[in-house]
């Protein structure tokens, strides 16, 4: 997909500015484009949702996606072994850190729990509790644990 700009045309799916030059080999696959497509105009106000580029959602529909993309993350696994890889190759802690994170969890119970969350399940879902507390502990950010059950999925 593609929205005009003043002096050419932006394509969404890679962030590029695409100057009207008939010259530019980008310019050119979007004049090829445009034969069959019609662009955003620059007045549009677009937004990713799913994947698919859109304009004037509703915001109750814009609130049914949000919900069903937040159901769908929770639903994110990752097994202990790919935690421990991205853990050590993103963000240089291991579970020797894991570990460290739960013990100073002040309240025995919460700590106890940590525990045996993290040593009794060889796979960890994005929407368990367990995994913001140990994540933050950790030093790592909301979206960096999201990110960690994107990327930690292909190791």
């Amino acid at each position: 997909m593609y929205k005009l700009t003043e002096n050419g045309v932006t394509n969404l799916d890679t962030g590029a500015n695409i100057p009207d030059c008939p010259d530019n080999a980008d310019w050119q696959n979007y004049q090829a484009w445009a034969k069959k497509n019609t662009p955003f105009s620059i007045e549009s106000v677009i937004e990713k949702i799913n994947g698919v580029w859109t304009t004037d959602l509703s915001d109750e529909k814009k609130a049914e996606i949000a919900e069903q993309e937040k159901q769908e993350q929770a639903l994110k696994n990752i097994t202990k072994r790919q935690l421990l890889i991205w853990l050590f190759l993103k963000k240089s802690k291991t579970e020797d850190d894991i570990y460290s994170a739960i013990n100073v969890i002040a309240d025995a119970d919460k700590k106890y729990l940590a525990k045996v969350n993290y040593s009794g399940t060889n796979n960890f879902y994005y929407g368990n509790s367990f995994v913001p507390v140990i994540g933050q502990a950790l030093g790592l950010t909301l979206d960096e644990i999201k990110t960690m059950f994107d990327e930690a999925k292909e190791m």
